[in-house]
């Protein structure tokens, strides 16, 4: 959130660009989804989009779930109220469970496995254009179902920094040859196979990108065209 922030509203986080770290690398894409908690009876986008009143709720304004929902109201016209104040995600998944809100975007991986395996949400809309396996893969992807070009630019602003989901990075006050030595260690780490295990018991996905990859995927989106960013912060930036 902090990244997308940093081009949507650089003065909010002190002016921070996030090339003027030392990047170490990244564990996972951060694949995110919105869903419906199933008793609400909508199977599909096309259906939630045309009902009216939904509630979703979140910690804050400026975090990741609450720019997906500005999002769905900017670019896809959905009507529904944002309630923030939550103290965390235990809380908000105790209000879905309660019918408080509807639903929520976020981390495919941070969904209840429960809630996966007893069909007690439904998958309407993709934000990543691929989920992990065992996702359902064959719900509309936000960028494929935008109205244009211009909204898939706007789209690729607020959503670029989920391809840099869990990342290490350090101060570039650190010596280079510390650097050099961290990136080969992480990379190396991730690499091995009781890492991958690991992570599979956890139902953690690891898709490991080196330092260079990271960077690559930060200039893309400070470099992004300016009509887009100027589109996403008016986005965003509505309370």
């Amino acid at each position: 959130g902090l990244i997308t922030q940093s081009v949507l509203e650089p003065e909010k986080i002190g002016n921070l660009n996030f090339l003027n770290f030392a990047w170490i690398g990244n564990m996972a894409r951060d694949q995110r989804v919105c869903y419906l908690w199933a008793e609400k009876g909508v199977k599909t986008f096309d259906e939630f989009r045309a009902r009216k009143g939904w509630n979703f709720g979140t910690t804050a304004v400026g975090v990741s779930n609450w720019v997906n929902f500005k999002t769905l109201q900017g670019l896809f016209d959905v009507d529904m109220k944002i309630i923030t104040g939550f103290r965390g995600s235990g809380e908000q998944r105790i209000a879905i469970e309660r019918g408080e809100v509807d639903g929520d975007c976020g981390s495919w991986s941070s969904i209840s496995q429960d809630w996966i395996d007893n069909k007690k949400i439904v998958t309407i809309l993709k934000l990543s254009k691929q989920l992990p396996p065992g996702a359902p893969n064959d719900v509309p992807y936000a960028n494929d179902i935008a109205k244009s070009d211009a909204d898939r630019a706007v789209l690729n602003v607020i959503n670029g920094a989920g391809e840099i989901g869990r990342p290490v990075i350090a101060s570039k006050q650190v010596p280079a040859e510390i650097q050099a030595l961290l990136r080969k260690a992480f990379d190396a780490a991730l690499a091995t196979k009781g890492a991958q295990e690991e992570a599979a018991k956890m139902r953690l996905p690891l898709q490991p990108m080196s330092a260079n990859e990271v960077v690559a995927e930060l200039k893309g989106i400070y470099d992004a065209p300016a009509d887009a960013v100027k589109r996403a912060r008016a986005i965003v930036s509505q309370k």
